[in-house]
């Protein structure tokens, strides 16, 4: 993996929320959109807490083409990119709220241990995720 020299460099893992949505942007430009909810633990209490914070996350260009006939909800990724934070009030509570957004370098797919075959067409190994090349 090359990792640049900007400070901005995050590492996301999670589960996607919804299936993704592709779509061209008015320059023709190919965009896949999804989400992933990342789960936080912690110890509250002497009881163990779950925290979920949801990140939105856009592939560019021949990641973004590849990406669209594999990734479905429930996948679990691992995205690396640059993060950005959006403020926002909520139309319901008129509460201010952040949401934020990963534009995606990589993406891994980490299948599930069950499944006999993944996408591609090989055995699955359960102690590796599968990283497309493009």
């Amino acid at each position: 993996m090359r990792i640049s020299s900007d400070v901005n460099q995050f590492v996301l893992t999670g589960r996607l929320t919804k299936d993704p949505v592709f779509r061209l942007t008015k320059t023709g430009k190919e965009m896949l959109r999804f989400s992933i909810a990342v789960n936080n633990y912690y110890r509250k209490d002497d009881e163990v807490k779950r925290s979920t914070s949801y990140f939105n996350i856009f592939s560019w260009e021949k990641q973004a083409v590849f990406l669209q006939g594999i990734l479905k909800k429930g996948f679990l990724v691992t995205v690396m990119g640059k993060l950005s934070a959006n403020m926002y009030q909520d139309q319901q509570s008129g509460q201010s709220r952040m949401s934020y957004m990963l534009t995606a370098n990589q993406v891994v797919i980490n299948f599930p241990k069950k499944e006999k075959e993944n996408t591609f067409g090989r055995e699955a190994n359960d102690d590796e995720p599968v990283e497309p090349s493009w």
